[in-house]
């Protein structure tokens, strides 16, 4: 199913060889923050993407990763079926539309509390009161955390994570070709 979609969005890339390139780049870019937790990096890469190549189903995709980690999760839902849309497979897509549209779901009564790099949600009633402690709480421990470690670089966070196989792979990450195992053309 991967290979498929790698050559779902090969092909993509191939049917606008000049702008493949640079939004190529600029979606590594986002993937490359999201997985360090850069939201902030992946929004502005986001933004140059969206200014080169609004339409792709690449920036759609995109969007709704950035989305998601701001706490948009209709937004983000919205984003991913766009992306299916503008020609991405839905197969591959519909992991993120389904948690999307899940977690919109799941926290659409919640109340939102929020602190200087953290945001909690609650249910209404006895939970809110607990809310200021947590926050402090949570706040004590970055600063004490950021103070004590050094920041890491994206680069190695991800070549770490990506070796092992710790965190998914977007569908819309360059990478290399692989040999096609015997299940997978007995079944294709």
């Amino acid at each position: 199913m991967r290979t498929a979609f790698v050559l779902a969005a090969l092909s993509l890339v191939a049917a606008f060889p000049a702008r493949a390139k640079d939004t190529t780049g600029l979606a590594d870019k986002i993937e490359t923050d999201l997985e360090a937790w850069d939201i902030e990096g992946a929004r502005r890469g986001l933004d140059e993407l969206l200014h080169e190549d609004r339409s792709s189903a690449v920036a759609s995709f995109l969007q709704g990763r950035v989305l998601f980690e701001q706490g948009e999760y209709d937004a983000s839902a919205k984003s991913f079926e766009e992306a299916v849309r503008r020609g991405a497979p839905p197969g591959d897509i519909d992991t993120h539309l389904r948690l999307a549209k899940a977690t919109a779901e799941e926290v659409k009564n919640d109340e939102v509390h929020e602190s200087a790099h953290f945001v909690l949600r609650t249910r209404p009633g006895k939970d809110a009161l607990l809310v200021p402690y947590a926050l402090e709480g949570l706040e004590k421990a970055y600063a004490a955390l950021t103070k004590d470690l050094p920041p890491r670089s994206a680069s190695r966070c991800t070549r770490r994570r990506r070796r092992s196989r710790g965190c998914p792979r977007s569908p819309w990450r360059r990478s290399r070709p692989r040999a096609p195992s015997r299940s997978a053309s007995t079944t294709a």
